[in-house]
Formats: structure tokens, sequence, C-alpha cells
């Protein structure tokens, strides 16, 4: 009895150390383990979003004495209202109820505002970024990255200047951007201090007209690219696409603003560059953990310079301040170029001595089959090209019909017909009602459609002997042999009510005229398509939507 209750002494003392080593084995894991949220405001395929998350998770692998676990959300701001912003917070505040966090980024201004918007994470670490000319500000737990603007336009209108010591005119090309990410007020400040450098700020331009002034800038130009989100017509642009068709354009150095655009011909600067400050404010998070504050200073920019696009324009490279040179081709040959050259003669001189003797007639036998395949591939492409040729000259190319080129000789056949054997044959010449007013108010787009549906149905319910063609603009020819005028006038009929019922545009039904013209004796192939085309224009008159049938000697019939 007293053994089985009585614990001996050693025991005891076993059972407590073994306790006190296991504490520090199992809290150092929850120590050591950061859980990061970070809120996208935009769609997570935009440039910065793309390139501020690569910062972020560059920033993540770098840490070795954390665990950190990043989580992204999406806010997408250009998609969202009110009541959808609402409803994300209640989703994050219901998928984070149960997740620790340590500390929430927010990647730009409208995550930021969002962020303020959610008292749940007022006791985490937060990092907010926002456009403005002040510096970093601090407030407790809280750290707000904001771009200083002023700073790195300035420093890039002095890499402008090092790179352009002639310059005499600085254009600044922007439009459609909210006003904290507008350049002109840095640039024309900064610019009073040097008043032999014009400034030129094209306003209220249609993109192309202002494409085509600069593609013959004079060469004491630069341009600075600030962003282009519109033009005069209202015409909507992505920033950095605009800024890659007008460094294809221009024959003068770009310059800009942001990092992610670079890549698009641009020269450079110093750039606000997103990966940058998704580092920082990652550094920024784990300073606080460690220290209980944050650091003096965290980047959000860098100078870069894009070697390939400074070659096109010959700029010097070599500056006077720090930046980081992109594209810049290896010169690893340029310091062992002799004994590269050395080495390649001797190689050149042993290979052809080696295989001058052995191959020579080998190498005249592969020219000749090669000479032989080469005349056959050109055959056979000249063949397939000669064919298709034919094809697309007999082809409208919208709607894939048979074109006027290709019809008319099929209508001289069926007159030739007519006066040799009698057999019958009818023509028919469609016309859509009001087109125009269709390509002037929809657009020709909408037109386009419209002629290749009209014309899918056409061939849809059209017998394999009958022949379709576009005759010109919004005109069909039909040519159905073995059918007379009035069976020519039902077919039509049966397409024009498919068509009403299949073919609307703003609830208004597609309709057409039509003429009917059957082949007498006496017609040739153009007086044959004169009288279907007068009989059609019976139909317009008569009130449009509706067929005449061109009969000899008798005013067009019409039948609605």
């Amino acid at each position: 009895m007293d053994d089985t209750c009585t614990m001996r002494p050693t025991v005891h003392l076993f059972f407590v150390l073994g306790c006190l080593l296991s504490l520090p084995v199992q809290a150092k894991p929850a120590e050591n383990t950061v859980n990061i949220l970070v809120i996208n405001a935009y769609y997570q395929r935009l440039p910065w979003t793309l390139s501020f998350n690569d910062g972020v998770q560059t920033a993540q692998m770098s840490i070795e004495d954390a665990d950190v676990t990043l989580f992204f959300e999406n806010l997408d701001v250009t998609r969202s209202d009110q009541q959808q912003s609402e409803t994300f917070r209640q989703y994050l505040r219901e998928k984070y109820s149960s997740i620790h966090l340590d500390a929430v980024i927010a990647d730009s201004a409208p995550s930021s505002a969002f962020l303020e918007q959610m008292p749940v994470f007022d006791s985490l670490i937060q990092i907010h970024h926002a456009l403005s000319n002040r510096s970093v500000v601090r407030q407790q737990n809280r750290l707000l990255f904001s771009n200083d603007q002023t700073h790195f336009i300035e420093r890039t209108l002095e890499i402008i200047r090092e790179q352009n010591p002639d310059l005499q005119r600085l254009v600044v090309i922007e439009s459609g951007a909210p006003p904290a990410r507008r350049v002109r007020p840095v640039i024309e400040s900064y610019l009073q201090r040097f008043p032999d450098i014009a400034l030129e700020v094209p306003s209220d331009f249609r993109w192309p007209e202002l494409l085509t002034r600069l593609t013959d800038l004079d060469k004491q130009t630069a341009i600075f690219y600030g962003a282009m989100f519109q033009d005069s017509d209202g015409q909507a642009f992505v920033p950095r696409d605009a800024l890659k068709e007008l460094t294809e354009a221009t024959n003068v150095p770009v310059y800009g603003s942001y990092a992610t655009y670079l890549g698009t011909g641009m020269i450079g600067g110093h750039l606000s560059d997103p990966a940058r400050t998704g580092q920082s404010m990652v550094e920024a998070v784990m300073d606080y953990l460690r220290f209980g504050e944050f650091a003096g200073f965290y980047p959000t920019s860098q100078s870069y310079i894009d070697a390939t696009a400074a070659r096109r324009f010959r700029l010097d490279t070599s500056l006077s301040t720090p930046v980081i040179l992109l594209n810049e081709p290896e010169r690893w040959y340029q310091r062992n170029d002799r004994v590269l050259l050395w080495v390649l003669l001797v190689f050149i001189l042993v290979s052809v001595l080696s295989l001058y003797w052995n191959s020579r007639l080998k190498r005249l036998v592969d020219r000749l089959h090669q000479t032989n395949r080469m005349l056959k591939d050109t055959k056979k492409a000249l063949s397939i090209s000669n064919g298709e040729l034919k094809t697309l000259s007999r082809q409208d190319p919208l709607t894939g019909l048979y074109n006027r080129r290709a019809m008319l000789p099929m209508i001289e056949d069926a007159v030739s017909e007519y006066q040799r054997y009698e057999l019958p044959s009818t023509l028919m010449l469609l016309d859509l009602d009001d087109f125009k007013l269709i390509n002037d108010q929809l657009g020709h787009n909408i037109g386009d459609a419209v002629l290749k549906s009209v014309a899918y149905v056409l061939q849809s319910v059209s017998r394999r002997t009958d022949t379709i063609a576009r005759w010109g603009g919004e005109e069909f020819l039909i040519l159905a042999k073995g059918i007379h005028a009035e069976e020519a006038f039902r077919y039509l009929e049966k397409v024009r009510k498919q068509i009403r019922e299949s073919q609307t545009i703003d609830d208004r039904p597609i309709t057409f005229s039509a003429g009917v013209c059957e082949v007498q004796a006496n017609h040739t192939a153009d007086t044959l398509i004169a009288e279907a085309d007068q009989a059609m224009y019976d139909a317009k008159l008569n009130g449009k939507d509706r067929t005449c049938i061109h009969r000899p000697d008798e005013p067009s019939v019409a039948n609605t």
C-alpha cells in the first residue's frame, strides 16, 4: 500500500527538471512566429501591386530570426463601392478572428484609408502608405510611408541635366492624373533655378496627334513622363502602356517617376519603387517587434538607369550619384579580348585544316541536297501562296462570302444557260435598311457584326445550289438556279422572318429591302443586275422591309 502511494524524491526532482526544460522549447516557436496581413488596394496583376508584393516576399525570405507568414487580401477599390467595402471589412473580421496577427501593411492610400476604418486592428502594428510630400510619419505603433514626390522628381531632374548637358527644353507629359500625382508643379518650381531650360506642358491633346508631334524633336530636348490616364477625347490609357508607345515614337530620351515603368524604353531616374517600399515596410515591422520602435529611415525610392535605353541615345551612365544599372551588358570578354582572340584564331585554323581534306566532297553533296530541298520548299510555298491569293481574290474578307469579282462570271453563266437551254435562274439583290444609321450611331464595329450575322443567316437557309455574294457595302446578291421569281420571293420571306426574329439592335429588328429579277432571253449580266437593283429601289420607295419582283414590261410588284 505504501509503495503504490509514495513517490521517491529522485522521481520528483527529475519530473520538475523535465517540465522546466520543456518550457522554453514550447514557447520558442510562438515567440519567433510573425504573422503579417498585407492589404492590396488594387487588382493583384497590376504592375505596382505585383512589384510591391514581390518586395514584401523578398523581405520575408531574408529574415532569419523569425518565421514570417504573409496573408494577402485584395480590396480592389476600382470595383468596390461602400457596401462592398463593408462586406470586405466583415470578411476580414471573421477570417482573422481566429488568427493571431502581429502587423497589418497597407500598400497604398486607398488601402490605408480602409485600414483606418478597421478598429479591430488598432492594437496591431500598422504600416501605411500614401502619396504626399511629407516625410515618414510615426504615431505609437503606426508608421506612415509617404513618397516624397518633390525629392524623387528633383533627383530625376538632376539626372536628366547630367545626362543631357545641352538640354534646352523639357517636355512634361501627363493627363488625367489625380492632383497628388501631378509632377508639373514640382518641375516648374525646380526649373526656376535654370531659366535657360524651357518647360513645355502639352494640354488638351489627342494622344495620336501628340505622338506625331513628338517624333521629330530637336536633340536638346528631353521628356519627363508623369502619368497618362486619358486624352482630350476621353480615351482611357494604362500609364505604362502609353509610356511604351511614347518611347517607341519619340526621338529623344524619356524619364519618369516610377520603377514599374522600367522596361518600356524609359531611361530611368530616381524612381518611386514599390518593391523597395514593400521590403522597407516588412523591415519596419521587424524593427518594432525587435526593439519596440521604428528606425529613423526606410527607403522607398532608388535611382535606376536602363543601360539599353541609354545606349539608344548615347547617354553616359557613369553619373556623379550612385545608380542601379539595368540591362548592362556583360564585359568579361573585354578584359580578356586578346587571349580570347588568339584562342579563337587557333581553333578556327585547326578546324579548317582538319575538315577541309575529309569533308570537301561531303559539303558539296550536302550543299546540292540542300539547294534541291530549298527549291522544293520554295515551289511548295509558292503554290500555297498562289492558292491563297486566288481564294482571297474571290472572297469577301469580312463575311467570307463571294465578292463581286467572283460573282459576276457566275451570273454570266446563268444568263448563258437560260439562253441556250432555257434553264431558269433568279437573281435577288438585298440591301439592309437604315444601315448607315447603325454605322453612324453605334460604330463600324457593330455594323461589321451585323453584316457577318446576316451573311451567316443567308448561308444557313440557302440551298446547296444557291450562290451568295456580298455585292458591296450592305448589299448581298443571291443567284438561285432552277427557280422562278415567285419561288425566290417565298425564299426571301423565309429569310426576312428569320433575320427579323434573330437579329435586333437596341430592340429594333434588322430588316432589308430586296429586288427579284428572273433571267430572260434578252438579258445580259449587267441588265439582269440593273433590273434587280431597280426592283430593290422600288422596295425602298414603297416603305422598305419588303420585296419587289421585276416583271418584263411591267412596273415592279411590291410585296411585304
